[in-house]
C-alpha cells in the first residue's frame, strides 16, 4: 500500500524532471514541479498550510546546482516528515551519506528508468511502514491505549511463537 500520493519534483523543466512528472502522473500520483528552489520551498509551505503536504520530494542533484543540496537540508530542518528521493550522476559518497536520512530518504544513481522511481517510492514506503512507531488509539474518551506497531518481520515472529 502506497501512502505517498503527493510528490514534488524539483528542476522539472529539465528532461529528467519533466519525464518523471509525466510518468508519475500516469501512475496515479499527484505530482507538482518546481523550476527553482524558491518555488519548491513556496510550494511545500503552501501545501502544508492547506493541510495537503507533500509526502516526497524528488531532487536531481547535479554538480552545477548546489542549491539542491541546501534545499534538502532546509527540507530536513523545516519539514522532516517529507521524504527525499535524491537522484544524481556524480559520485560524492560523503555528501550523499550526509544528505540521506536512513529510514526516511533514498538515493538512486543516474541513469534511472521511470519504473525504478516507482520502485524507490515503494521502498521508501516499506521502510517507513516497517519502522517501530507509537500509535495512540482512543477506546473511550477518558482512556487511551498505547499500542506499539511492529515491523512485518516482528509481527510474523510474534505470531510464530504464539505470544500474540
Amino acid at each position: 500500500m502506497i501512502t505517498i500520493t503527493k510528490i514534488l519534483v524539483t528542476d522539472y523543466k529539465e528532461i529528467l524532471g519533466s519525464s518523471i512528472v509525466r510518468h508519475l502522473n500516469r501512475q496515479g500520483f499527484t505530482v507538482c514541479g518546481a523550476c527553482d528552489i524558491d518555488q519548491a520551498k513556496s510550494s511545500i509551505e503552501v501545501a502544508e498550510k492547506a493541510g495537503q503536504p507533500f509526502g516526497l520530494v524528488i531532487s536531481d542533484i547535479s554538480r552545477q546546482n548546489r542549491n539542491e543540496v541546501s534545499f534538502i537540508y532546509w527540507l530536513h530542518t523545516h519539514h522532516p516528515a517529507v521524504s527525499v528521493l535524491a537522484i544524481s550522476g556524480f559520485g560524492n559518497a560523503d555528501l550523499l551519506d550526509a544528505l540521506i536520512r536512513p529510514g526516511r530518504d533514498y538515493f538512486r544513481k543516474k541513469p534511472i528508468l521511470p519504473m525504478e522511481i516507482v520502485e524507490a517510492i515503494i521502498s521508501i514506503e516499506q521502510t517507513r511502514l516497517g519502522q517501530l512507531e507509537q500509535v495512540v488509539i482512543m477506546q473511550d474518551p477518558n482512556e487511551r491505549l498505547l499500542l506499539k506497531c511492529l515491523s512485518a518481520e516482528e509481527h510474523f515472529e510474534l505470531h510464530k511463537t504464539k505470544e500474540a
